[in-house]
C-alpha cells in the first residue's frame, strides 16, 4: 500500500537528516558502487515487466561518468515509485538529465512515461550512452536529444532555454517561434562527487528555469556537500524523501548507506 503524501518527506530539516551522526556513509561505502559491479560490461536494471542491460565503459572506475553508480539505481527505484503515485509527478513534461553519463536517469524516465521529452547533457556523449539509448523504441528515441555542455561555459545551450516551433506551407517555412522553456523536472544523479564543480553546478541551476530537481545524492565529503545544499536552500526548498518510502528494486539495501533522494523546488514557483 502506498504511503500518503504526509509520509513522503522526512519531518526533520535536511541538515538533520543528511548531516548528523548516524546518517553519514559508512566506511567502505563512500565510493558509491561495488568495484566488481563497476568492472562489468553491463548492469541489468529492472522496470517490473522488462529488464534493460545498461552498458558501462570498459575502463570501469576510471570512466567516472560511464559507470552505473548506486545513485543511478536509486534514481530508477525512486522513479518507479513516483510512477505509482498520483500525488507526485516526476516523469511528465520536459525533463533535463544533467551530467547524464550512461543515461540511466533519462532513459528510465522515457521508459516509464509515454509522452514526456528528455534532453540529456554531459561534457561528451559516451559510447555506452549511445548504446543504451539505441535500446529504446523508435518512438522513445524521438522524444530525446543530447546536447554537449560543460558547466564552466559562460553561455547556456540554446536548447536549455528555448524551444523552437516552425510552421510550414507547401514545403516552405512560413514562420518560426521561440518559446522560453520551464523544465518540469531536472534529473541530477550523483553530481556532487567533485567539490571543485559545486559552484559551477549552482551557477547552472541559477540560470535554468525549472519547477523541481530530483537529486540522488551520495555522501562522500560532508562539509562541502552540506555547503552546497545550504547555498541551494537560499532560493529553493530542500526536502529529503523518507528512504522507507521507496521500495528498492534495483539497489540492494546494503548499498543505501549515505544515499539520499532530495527534492529541490524554487521558492518562486514557475509555471
Amino acid at each position: 500500500m502506498a504511503k500518503s503524501s504526509r509520509d513522503v518527506y522526512c519531518s526533520s530539516d535536511w541538515r538533520a537528516v543528511m548531516f548528523t551522526a548516524g546518517k553519514k556513509s559508512e566506511i567502505g561505502q563512500r565510493l558509491g558502487i561495488q568495484y566488481t559491479k563497476a568492472m562489468q560490461p553491463s548492469v541489468p536494471v529492472s522496470y517490473g515487466d522488462i529488464t534493460m542491460e545498461f552498458h558501462q565503459e570498459s575502463m570501469g572506475l576510471m570512466a567516472i561518468s560511464g559507470v552505473v553508480w548506486d545513485a543511478g539505481l536509486l534514481m530508477v527505484d525512486f522513479l518507479l515509485w513516483a510512477k505509482a503515485q498520483n500525488e507526485f509527478d516526476a516523469l511528465s513534461g520536459r525533463l533535463l538529465d544533467i551530467g547524464c553519463g550512461t543515461g540511466i536517469a533519462g532513459v528510465s524516465a522515457l521508459l516509464l512515461n509515454d509522452s514526456n521529452n528528455v534532453l540529456f547533457t554531459d561534457i561528451d556523449m559516451l559510447p555506452c550512452f549511445d548504446y543504451n539509448v539505441d535500446q529504446l523504441s523508435e518512438t522513445q528515441r524521438q522524444r530525446q536529444e543530447f546536447v554537449t555542455y560543460r558547466w564552466n561555459e559562460t553561455n547556456l545551450p540554446e536548447s536549455f532555454q528555448f524551444s523552437t516551433s516552425t510552421t510550414t506551407g507547401s514545403g516552405v517555412l512560413v514562420s518560426e517561434e521561440r518559446e522560453a522553456i520551464v523544465w518540469d523536472t531536472l534529473l541530477c544523479s550523483d553530481l556532487l562527487y567533485e567539490e571543485k564543480c559545486h559552484a559551477l553546478l549552482l551557477s547552472v541551476l541559477h540560470r535554468i528555469a525549472f519547477k523541481r530537481a530530483i537529486f540522488t545524492y551520495k555522501q562522500r565529503h560532508e562539509v562541502p556537500e552540506e555547503k552546497f545544499f545550504e547555498e541551494l536552500s537560499q532560493w529553493c526548498t530542500v526536502r529529503v524523501v523518507n528512504r522507507e518510502t521507496i521500495p528498492l528494486v534495483n539497489l540492494p539495501h546494503t548499498s543505501m548507506s549515505g544515499l539520499f533522494v532530495v527534492i529541490v523546488e524554487p521558492l518562486v514557483a514557475l509555471t
